[in-house]
């Protein structure tokens, strides 16, 4: 089994999104300015060392003792660079190319107690990000690490809507942690050998590479409508090229207005496409659309596929095909599958009754409910028994998964706080 998962790692882009927030400016108590040139002489920091970052090149920004009317005693040298505006800048010379770390003695009394304001750095002309707490006494913060080329790399701390004062700067060569100690041994002493290939698989790899991974959409997404009717006189369902489509008989139904459809039907690849009561005709979900775009991009699929059992929930359970996706993804290309499990709730409990379909426009995965998380464990509530229907749906899917040996990384609750976003 461990040789199955051995395959070739596809590489991925990744985006990274920053969010924006407005700042205020404070005014401040300076002491000297350094004017902006067109061709600075950058100073040089070595590797270890730590400067006083009034001793760099200010582009615009000035030195300060205080910020306002608050005191922040305890720096060194003559005082501290308030970013309020401009750039520190400097250069780094490192004789190898590699990860670097960049730290910094800094204050940020702009945000609330418990918040953080994004700041900014760039390496070389690229821009990275960071979240720096508030702090009101001088904190030490690795900023990020970076890759250094080999020779002179030029670095920049410039302002991004946080005003952080910073003391000090610091530059040292990335520590890394030990990715020696990994124990293959499962927890679960009745996990399968399918599962225990798995883990074995990725410990093997574990340390040496990335393995390549893309979530996919669940349930009604990605949706595409066809030309399919079902018609009664000749019993078929045909598009508009006249191609016809398997269905069984027990799927025919009677609408209201007399008139006969079938709920589904099937191309020769398997295709499920699905009624629509409205429009009366078949559409399906290009559940793949990511992979597809991944494969024609980079020229291979991912080595991980992610999956969500989403479509279980007790309110509007349908089946989204999520059971065949992942044994095909296994089974027949070699891939490995992991899962999250997003639990909708009843928006207002008194709507619904247990095991009985509710919309999902009167479902929510957030706190605006009365549904009480607390008595998903106390028996004889509604919780407790909405949610042993969830584990229940759940495990009747994840049986199957292990009848046609396919293991699976697990991921449940994975936004349970709800705080979801592009920031993560």
């Amino acid at each position: 089994m461990a040789k199955k998962f051995k395959r070739a790692l596809s590489a991925l882009t990744a985006t990274v999104m920053s969010l924006s927030v407005a700042a205020t400016m404070f005014n401040a108590v300076a002491e000297e300015t350094t004017e902006a040139t067109d061709d600075p002489l950058l100073p040089n920091v070595e590797i270890g060392s730590t400067v006083e970052a009034e001793d760099m090149y200010l582009n615009g920004l000035e030195v300060w003792q205080s910020i306002y009317e608050n005191q922040v005693p305890g720096y060194s040298g003559e005082g501290f660079v308030y970013v309020t505006s401009g750039s520190i800048e400097f250069e780094v010379e490192v004789e190898e190319p590699g990860m670097y770390e960049i730290w910094t003695d800094y204050v940020q009394i702009l945000s609330n107690p418990g918040e953080s304001r994004q700041q900014s750095i760039e390496i070389n002309g690229v821009q990275y990000t960071n979240q720096y707490s508030y702090a009101n006494t001088w904190t030490e913060k690795c900023f990020a690490n970076v890759r250094f080329n080999e020779g002179i790399n030029t670095v920049k701390f410039t302002n991004s809507y946080g005003y952080a004062a910073h003391d000090t700067i610091t530059i040292k060569k990335a520590e890394f942690a030990d990715l020696t100690a990994v124990n293959p041994t499962l927890s679960d002493s009745k996990a399968t050998p399918e599962a225990k290939s798995l883990m074995a698989y990725l410990c093997d790899v574990y340390g040496t590479g990335i393995l390549s991974g893309q979530q996919t959409i669940y349930g009604g997404g990605h949706g595409v409508t066809t030309t399919i009717r079902y018609d009664a006189a000749t019993n078929t369902c045909v598009d508009a090229d006249g191609n016809t489509y398997k269905f069984d008989e027990a799927d025919k139904a009677v609408a209201d207005d007399g008139s006969t459809f079938v709920w589904k039907c099937y191309d020769d690849n398997g295709q499920v496409y699905n009624y629509n009561t409205q429009n009366r005709n078949y559409s399906y979900n290009e559940y793949d659309r990511e992979l597809k775009y991944v494969k024609e991009t980079v020229g291979d699929f991912p080595a991980i596929q992610g999956f969500d059992f989403g479509a279980n929930c007790p309110c509007y359970a349908w089946d989204d095909g999520i059971v065949e996706r992942m044994i095909d993804w296994t089974n027949n290309k070699n891939g490995i599958c992991t899962a999250s499990w997003h639990i909708n709730v009843p928006t207002v409990l008194a709507d619904y009754t247990l095991g009985e379909p509710l919309d999902f426009s009167k479902t929510t995965y957030s706190e605006k409910c009365d549904f009480s998380p607390s008595n998903a464990y106390t028996e004889g509530t509604i919780e407790y028994d909405y949610y042993q229907l969830c584990l229940e749906n759940l495990a009747e899917q994840l049986l199957r998964l292990q009848e046609a040996n396919v293991p699976v990384l697990f991921r449940p609750l994975h936004e349970a706080d709800g705080n979801y976003s592009n920031g993560g």
